[in-house]
C-alpha cells in the first residue's frame, strides 16, 4: 500500500533573490521541476528551507504560492520552540492550502518528554491536517523518546508520521515494531535511508533529491519490489551525493544552493549566518559523478574527484589510527600513573608502620628500664634483710648494686658477672672498714646457705662468718 505522503519527498530549499528577499517565482519554478523529477511531496520552510531566517509572513506566503502551483503533497514546516508561535503558524499554513504540517522538536530550550507531548498535542489540535513530527536531536538538542512518539500516535488522532533524523536505526526499529497501523516513519537522513527502509520506514524526506530524485526513486522502488541487490547498488551510487550535501565546512543547505546554480535552477545564496559559500563549492557540485550524463562532465574531472575522495578516505583512516594510538598511549600513561600512586600509598603505609615500630620500641625500652629498676630494688631488699640479722653490734651498712638486668628472683642474666659491694662500719669509735669486693657470675636466690654456695667467693664467706 502506498504511504500517506508517498515515498520520496524533497525538503526544498527556499530561493532568495540577489538582494536576499524571498523569491516566490523561483520557489514555484523549483517546486515544479522537483515534481517533474519524480517527487511525491515537498517540505517547505523546514531546516533545509532556512526556516530560522524566515518570518512567519514569508513562510505563509511560500506555502501559499507553492501549494497553488503544484500537484503533490505540500508539507508546511510550521515548527517553533515557542508553543504559541507554533500553534499560530500551523493555523495560518492550514488556511493557505498546506496538505500537512511538519513540526520540529522545540529547539534550544530542551523541554522534558512530558513538555514535548503537550507541545505536539497543542500543535496537532490547532489543525485538521495530518501532522508529521520531526525528530532531529543534533539540531534541537532533545530527542523525542519512542514512548512519547507512541503516546502521541495513540492519543492524538492526526499525528500520523515521524521524520526520523535521530541517526539510531535500532531505536527506529523499536518504534516501527510498536507503532499502530497507519503511523509512518520516514528517513530524515539520506545516508541512512536504505537502513531505515530495512527496519520498516516507508520512504525518505531527502536533501540529495534536489539533484538525485530519479536515483533515489530507483533505490526505493528496487527495495520495495524485493530487489535488495539493486537497491544496494543504487544506494552505493548515491554515496558521493551524501558526502557533498552537508558537512562542517559546508553545512546544509549551502551545498544544495551551489548545486542549483550549477543546474541553472532558482536558489540564490543562503541568508546569514549560513553563507557565504566557498569558492570551490560549485566546482565540487559539478563533479558529482552521479550526474555525468546530465551535466556532461569531463571524465578526467571525475577521475580527479575519485582521487580526492580516496585521499579523504586515506586521511580519515590515518586520523583514526592516530586517534587509536593516542588512546592506547593514554591508557598506558593512566596505568603507570595508577601504579605510581599505588607505590606512593605503599611507601606511606611503610612509613607509618616504621613509625609505629619505633614507638613500640621506645615503649619496650621504657618498660625494660622500669623492670630493671624494680629488679635492682627487689634484690637489694633481699640482700639487706639477712645482713641486718648478722651478729655485728650497732652495725650500719650500705649496699651498692650495678648492672642488674634480671627481674626479682633471677638476679643474674646473660649480661655476664654481677658486682655487689657491701660496706660496714662500727657504731662508735671504729673507723669505717670496707669489705672485700665480691664478684660472681650469679647471686643466690636467698642469703641462706651463702657459705655453701659455690658461686660465692671465699672472701665473701669469711666476711659473713664474722
Amino acid at each position: 500500500m502506498e504511504p500517506r505522503f508517498g515515498r520520496v519527498i524533497t525538503a526544498m530549499i527556499t530561493p532568495f533573490a540577489a538582494n536576499g528577499s524571498l523569491d516566490l517565482e523561483g520557489a514555484v519554478e523549483l517546486a515544479r521541476w522537483l515534481v517533474e523529477q519524480g517527487n511525491d511531496g515537498l517540505v517547505l520552510a523546514g531546516t533545509t528551507g532556512e526556516s530560522p531566517t524566515l518570518t512567519h509572513d514569508e513562510q505563509v506566503a511560500l506555502v501559499e504560492a507553492v501549494a497553488s502551483a503544484v500537484d503533490c503533497h505540500v508539507i508546511a514546516g510550521a515548527g517553533s520552540n515557542d508553543t504559541a508561535a507554533a500553534v499560530e503558524l500551523t493555523e495560518r499554513c492550514t488556511a493557505v492550502g498546506a496538505d500537512a504540517i511538519l513540526t520540529v522538536t522545540p529547539y534550544y530550550n530542551r523541554p522534558s518528554q512530558l513538555g514535548l507531548f503537550h507541545h505536539f498535542r497543542a500543535v496537532a489540535e490547532a489543525t485538521t491536517l495530518p501532522v508529521m513530527l520531526y525528530d532531529i536531536p543534533i539540531r534541537s538538542g532533545r530527542k523525542i523518546d519512542t514512548a512519547t512518539s507512541l503516546r502521541l500516535a495513540d492519543e492524538v488522532q492526526n499525528v500520523v508520521a515521524v521524520k526520523d533524523a535521530a541517526g539510531d536505526v535500532g531505536e527506529t526499529a523499536r518504534l516501527v515494531a510498536a507503532a499502530p497501523d497507519g503511523f509512518d516513519i520516514y528517513s530524515g537522513e539520506d545516508a541512512l535511508t536504505l537502513s531505515l527502509l530495512a527496519v520498516g520506514a516507508v520512504g525518505v524526506v531527502s536533501v540529495a533529491s534536489h539533484w538525485a530524485t530519479p536515483e533515489t526513486v530507483a533505490m526505493v522502488d528496487a527495495f520495495f519490489s524485493g530487489d535488495v541487490a539493486g537497491a544496494t547498488a543504487a544506494n552505493q551510487r548515491l554515496i558521493p551525493s551524501w558526502a557533498f550535501e552537508s558537512g562542517d565546512l559546508n553545512p546544509n543547505p549551502i551545498p544544495t544552493k551551489a548545486m542549483m546554480k550549477v543546474l541553472g535552477l532558482p536558489g540564490g545564496d543562503c541568508r546569514p549566518p549560513m553563507g557565504p559559500e566557498r569558492d570551490d563549492l560549485q566546482d565540487l557540485a559539478a563533479d558529482i559523478d552521479r550526474y555525468v550524463d546530465r551535466l556532461e562532465i569531463d571524465p578526467a574531472r571525475l577521475a580527479g574527484l575519485e582521487d580526492r575522495l580516496a585521499a579523504i578516505q586515506g586521511l580519515r583512516r590515518k586520523y583514526g589510527e592516530d586517534a587509536a594510538a593516542i588512546l592506547a598511549f593514554r591508557g598506558e600513561a593512566e596505568a603507570e600513573l595508577a601504579a605510581l600512586e599505588g607505590a606512593d600509598e605503599r611507601i606511606g603505609q611503610l612509613e607509618r608502620e616504621r613509625e609505629a615500630a619505633a614507638e613500640a620500641l621506645r615503649k619496650a625500652a621504657s618498660r625494660l628500664s622500669r623492670a630493671r629498676t624494680r629488679a635492682a630494688r627487689a634484690l637489694a631488699s633481699r640482700v639487706e634483710e639477712p645482713l641486718r640479722e648478722l651478729a655485728l653490734p650497732d652495725a650500719r651498712f650500705a649496699v651498692g648494686l650495678s648492672k642488674l638486668d634480671p627481674p626479682p628472683g633471677l638476679p643474674c642474666g646473660p649480661g655476664g658477672a654481677e658486682a655487689v659491694e657491701f660496706l660496714f662500719s662500727a657504731n662508735a669509735g671504729v673507723e669505717p672498714r670496707p669489705l672485700q669486693r665480691v664478684a660472681s657470675t650469679a647471686l643466690p636466690r636467698s642469703v641462706d646457705g651463702w657459705e655453701d654456695n659455690a658461686m660465692c667467693s671465699a672472701p665473701t664467706s669469711a666476711i659473713l662468718n664474722k
